[in-house]
């Protein structure tokens, strides 16, 4: 798994749903998969503070 580095204060979902909704059909599993592993990536962090 990788993490980004993005301000996580970010309304991050936002951003995604442009992306994905900006994206081909391809792109968009491949973003929704991105998008589980940021929020999994994030939930990690809370739970290491």
């Amino acid at each position: 798994m990788f993490y980004l580095s993005i301000n996580f204060n970010l309304p991050l979902t936002v951003i995604l749903v442009k992306l994905i909704k900006k994206a081909h059909l391809g792109d968009k599993l491949l973003l929704s998969n991105m998008a589980e592993k940021i929020l999994i990536a994030k939930s990690d962090l809370k739970n290491l503070k």
